[in-house]
């Protein structure tokens, strides 16, 4: 019996003593709270704290940018702009001169380009003399050059008649041919220089002259003279002679033994 009430009474004794912890524990939940409100509010201030100097730290530096750049503005930015002001005047200058000078050398090359008008080569007028046409001709190694005028039919070569400086009656012809084709051969002069060749080559050569001078005195003479074959240079040369040859086509005679 004894033991059962001591057990009962051990038993009341806890029941007794556990709402005693329950009531202990709002206490310790009532520490906590006051703890964490602390460190709560602790750390907010170490937040703000640090939030609020470099907000020192901008403004001062706000505060001391400003006076750099009025400092800078006042300093250099007027100095560049007046240079630049000095300077524009000179490149217009400059620009004015290369204008100008373009303008010179253009001049220069339009009268470089336009030459002044000369008269052809093939006539000449003279005060007081007929006007003069003139015509080159050649045949083998003679060439001749002939001045053609208005006139009564003479012709002159080499300061001589065309009867004494050709004594062969077929030359003679050859050489007026082109004026008989024309019926130029009484209304027109005929002066001629030429050198090289013999005579036949010469008088060949006084006819392709005289057949050139008479396209320049009248364009309209060189169908028919064309057609007749006067007015191309006749290329026919004597050909070289070749070695182990008597001439150029001459072979020695054939010996068998």
């Amino acid at each position: 019996m004894a033991e059962a009430k001591k057990t009962t009474k051990a038993a009341e004794e806890k029941e007794v003593k556990k709402p005693a912890k329950k009531a202990a524990e709002p206490k310790a939940e009532t520490k906590t709270a006051a703890t964490k409100a602390k460190t709560t509010k602790a750390k907010e201030e170490t937040v703000k704290a640090p939030a609020k100097k470099p907000a020192t730290k901008k403004a001062e530096t706000a505060e001391k940018k400003p006076a750099a750049k009025e400092t800078k503005t006042t300093e250099k930015k007027p100095v560049a702009k007046e240079t630049k002001t000095a300077e524009k005047p000179v490149k217009e200058t400059k620009t004015v001169k290369a204008a100008k000078t373009e303008a010179k050398t253009e001049v220069k090359k339009e009268e470089v380009k336009k030459p002044a008008a000369k008269k052809p080569a093939t006539k000449k007028t003279v005060k007081g003399k007929a006007q003069e046409f003139q015509g080159t001709g050649k045949r083998k190694c003679s060439v001749a050059r002939v001045r053609l005028t208005t006139g009564t039919g003479s012709i002159t070569v080499n300061g001589e008649t065309l009867d004494n400086y050709f004594d062969m009656e077929t030359l003679k012809t050859v050489v007026k041919q082109p004026l008989v084709l024309t019926d130029t051969l009484t209304s027109v002069d005929v002066v001629a220089n030429i050198y090289g060749g013999g005579k036949s080559g010469q008088a060949g050569a006084l006819r392709h002259g005289i057949t050139r001078a008479l396209i320049e005195f009248r364009p309209e003479l060189r169908a028919e003279l064309k057609k007749a074959g006067f007015v191309t240079r006749d290329a026919r040369k004597k050909e070289r002679k070749k070695y182990g040859l008597h001439k150029a086509r001459k072979a020695p005679q054939f010996s068998k033994r």
